[in-house]
């Protein structure tokens, strides 16, 4: 029961952030592209966890959002990042580490939907990752 309250949490809190509605977002868990987008995001953490909690004192108690941009095949099209405190060191670490992750090559149902909203590589976004000590 409480998988479910927090899976519906975060359908509603996706669909408010992204401008669409519940319907449209019960749609896309579970699509070839949300599946990727998991895959990759996964990934992404589990390299990124590790030195961001080495080095959490240089973060400066913030968080870095990213975003970046992957070809079919799974390659590092493009790169931004930002930290919400200054850290440099944050943007340059996610970047670095963003670009020599090995993502699998996109499935291609994943690459039709996600060039039926238009877009010509796969879009992936963060709103941050940050580690601060308990």
């Amino acid at each position: 029961m409480r998988a479910l309250t927090v899976l519906t949490s975060v359908i509603l809190a996706f669909s408010v952030a992204s401008a669409v509605s519940l319907e449209q977002a019960s749609q896309m868990i579970g699509s070839a592209r949300y599946l990727y987008h998991q895959q990759v995001h996964t990934m992404l953490l589990a390299a990124v966890t590790p030195e961001f909690m080495r080095h959490h004192d240089r973060l400066k108690g913030g968080s870095v959002k990213y975003a970046f941009q992957l070809d079919s095949q799974g390659h590092v099209v493009s790169v931004k990042t930002h930290s919400t405190s200054g850290s440099r060191w944050g943007e340059q670490t996610l970047e670095r580490i963003i670009r020599t992750l090995k993502f699998p090559p996109v499935p291609p149902q994943a690459m039709k939907e996600e060039k039926q909203e238009g877009h010509r590589f796969i879009e992936v976004t963060g709103e941050g990752i940050g580690w601060k000590p308990q």
